[in-house]
């Protein structure tokens, strides 16, 4: 093997790796023609909706930890939604450590525009920052 071919082989390898490592891959988040759905590890996602789809947006947590999800800064117009979370918990069989589950809400397209949701995991009524801070840019069409 050559020398140029060498280096040519070497140079895509580093390519390869700096592009796979470059941006960590986040799982895409499930959309279907009744909604979108995403979690924590969706954050900093850019969303679009559709007239008629659901933007559910679910968020893990465990009540031992005494922290709860709030909704921050949220401006009606483009979306309506409630103020303050659904807490839903998995079967029994399915959740051994009972205290485990997510605050869930439900989103629905008001207005064609854009707005920002931004929530956070933090002790109730307390001055304390927040443990995480997950956001999404929501587009409605």
């Amino acid at each position: 093997m050559s020398m140029a071919m060498k280096k040519c082989l070497w140079s895509g390898a580093a390519a390869a790796l700096l592009v796979s490592c470059a941006a960590p891959q986040r799982p895409p988040f499930d959309v279907n023609a009744f909604g979108v759905y995403v979690a924590a590890e969706h954050s900093g996602s850019a969303i679009t909706l559709e007239p008629g789809q659901v933007l559910v947006v679910r968020l893990v947590s465990d009540v031992n930890q005494i922290r709860e999800w709030t909704l921050l800064d949220f401006v009606p117009g483009v979306l309506v939604g409630p103020t303050a979370p659904v807490f839903e918990r998995p079967p029994p069989a399915a959740n051994l450590d009972v205290t485990l589950g997510a605050a869930v809400w439900r989103f629905k397209p008001a207005a064609a525009g854009t707005v920002t949701l931004k929530f956070e995991y933090r002790h109730p009524r307390s001055l304390e920052p927040a443990t995480q801070t997950v956001n999404y840019a929501v587009t409605v069409r």
